[in-house]
């Protein structure tokens, strides 16, 4: 239940940001996440900041639609991952969330995964990230991003993402 709270308060932050955006940036990305055996289709990326934070969504579909409750048809695919940042940074990053030992330079502070959601219900799958490690590397407009991240119901997902993200600005 904490973590439906804690998805819906990002849930909320990001729609009070993306609310106001006319036109948003379409990612051209590529990308996939295995959970228990199965793979997920994850071809659209997004991103914003606000208050030195970076924040990356990693989906199956246009988060902008999805979050701001313009489309809520399909089921979500979503990695979410914050980085302590005001821009994503590259290199390797493990899970941090305890603000007194983060280093913004080797930790990302936070983050969620649903899986198969509807965010009308609340069904499916949604975890909170409790351990892992993300490797970022940036190119131009391009970002690729590998990941190993260890869920709250203690299983694991792995995954891959290449390509450019969506500027969600406010």
């Amino acid at each position: 239940m904490k973590l439906f709270k804690m998805l819906s308060v990002a849930v909320a932050a990001t729609i009070v940001v993306v609310a106001c955006k006319k036109d948003e940036t379409k990612a051209t990305t590529g990308g996939s996440a295995t959970y228990q055996n199965k793979t997920y289709m994850m071809d659209s990326g997004y991103t914003y900041s606000s208050n030195d934070y970076s924040y990356v969504y990693l989906a199956n579909q246009n988060i902008v639609n999805v979050l701001g409750y313009r489309d809520t048809t399909k089921l979500l695919n979503v990695v979410y991952l914050v980085f302590p940042k005001a821009s994503i940074p590259a290199g390797t990053f493990t899970y941090d969330s305890n603000l007194e030992t983060l280093d913004s330079t080797k930790n990302f502070s936070g983050g969620e995964v649903a899986l198969n959601y509807n965010i009308q219900t609340g069904a499916g799958v949604g975890l909170g990230i409790v351990s892992g490690t993300v490797t970022v590397s940036k190119e131009n407009t391009n970002y690729g991003f590998n990941y190993k991240l260890k869920l709250s119901d203690s299983t694991t997902i792995t995954g891959g993402f290449n390509g450019s993200l969506g500027i969600v600005e406010p």
